[in-house]
């Protein structure tokens, strides 16, 4: 908050409510790029496998092969 008070302090009265709409519209601004970024990012194949127990690997596997017809090259040593 000081970093704020002293901007306030250095703009004339009528420009300090102003001032503080903008700073706090571009505060919101950058959180919501932030939000997005990180919800992108949620959505890669990385990220879920990364984030995925141990347990239901198998299903993100299948889920995997079926949608985006990755096949693991384990399996394709086991055909060979």
């Amino acid at each position: 908050m000081r970093g704020l008070v002293g901007v306030a302090i250095f703009t004339k009265n009528g420009r300090v409510a102003s001032l503080m709409n903008d700073i706090e519209q571009k505060f919101q601004e950058s959180c919501n790029t932030l939000t997005k970024q990180v919800e992108k990012s949620k959505s890669t194949a990385a990220w879920v496998w990364a984030n995925t127990p141990e347990d239901q690997k198998q299903q993100v596997i299948e889920k995997f092969e079926h949608q985006f017809g990755i096949i693991l090259k384990e399996k394709l040593k086991m055909n060979e």
